[in-house]
């Protein structure tokens, strides 16, 4: 058992490490996220915080557009930022999500159909999955899951009403949603990470999203799947920073 000094020890060295890489959720921080439930408050007021500076950055243009998101230097800074920003410009009715973990994307995606006043977004997830990536590392969902074995745990209830979370590998729930969907205005993949399912739910969605939809994609830089799906289908794909890219149809 923990001493409580042990304990803060390890809280404040987590927290300091979370302070410098606010965007960025290693495993450790998740770890310890599970073990300790006070820290998933900090991370609650992390994400309410960023999403407020979110909102008043995009409320800083006027005009927004493809153009004035990628080249503002706060919402470059990371892919939650980025995906308010678009769900902002493309004013989508549907948006469907691969991938959920502790629900900070879903969070963001959320808020920006809330604040838009319409939308829904349609999210699959496979929790406490184990792969290995194309390099060999192997991966451990359980980091990203809560206890309850649910995903979505920061997702605040306010923000659900809006909210489809299907459970179950994307190469058997994605299908069969993209044909009751029929139309999509923004995809984004955050799930297994090898080149095969990055390729397979790329190829599955794009025939159904609309005209001028996009189709998002992080951790663009583990394999070169989605360069490879944007040049087979002569797309120029739009890249920022923390391996976060996207297309337009």
């Amino acid at each position: 058992m923990l001493s409580l000094s042990s304990t803060l020890k390890d809280y404040y060295s987590t927290f300091q490490t979370f302070k410098l890489q606010p965007y960025v959720y290693s495993y450790r921080i998740k770890l310890f996220t599970l073990k300790y439930g006070f820290v998933k408050r900090l991370l609650k007021t992390y994400i309410d915080h960023s999403l407020e500076r979110t909102q008043k950055e995009v409320n800083k243009l006027n005009d927004l557009t493809i153009e004035s998101i990628i080249t503002n230097t706060f919402l470059s800074k990371n892919h939650f930022t980025y995906l308010y920003a678009l769900c902002r410009f493309l004013k989508p009715h549907i948006v469907v999500e691969t991938g959920v973990g502790l629900g900070v994307s879903s969070n963001f995606i959320l808020q920006a159909l809330r604040d838009n006043g319409f939308g829904e977004l349609y999210s699959i997830d496979y929790p406490r999955s184990i792969y290995s990536s194309d390099v060999g590392i192997r991966i451990n969902e359980c980091a990203y899951t809560a206890q309850d074995g649910l995903p979505g745990w920061l997702v605040p209830d306010y923000l659900r009403e809006r909210w489809t979370l299907l459970l179950g590998k994307s190469r058997d729930r994605l299908p069969p949603l993209c044909e009751h969907l029929g139309a999509i205005d923004l995809f984004f993949h955050d799930s297994e990470h090898t080149y095969q399912n990055m390729l397979e739910e790329y190829e599955t969605v794009w025939p159904y999203i609309r005209e001028k939809g996009i189709l998002a994609s992080h951790d663009i830089d583990w394999n070169n799947a989605f360069n490879d799906f944007a040049k087979k289908n002569n797309r120029a794909p739009i890249v920022s920073q923390n391996g976060f890219g996207f297309v337009t149809n």
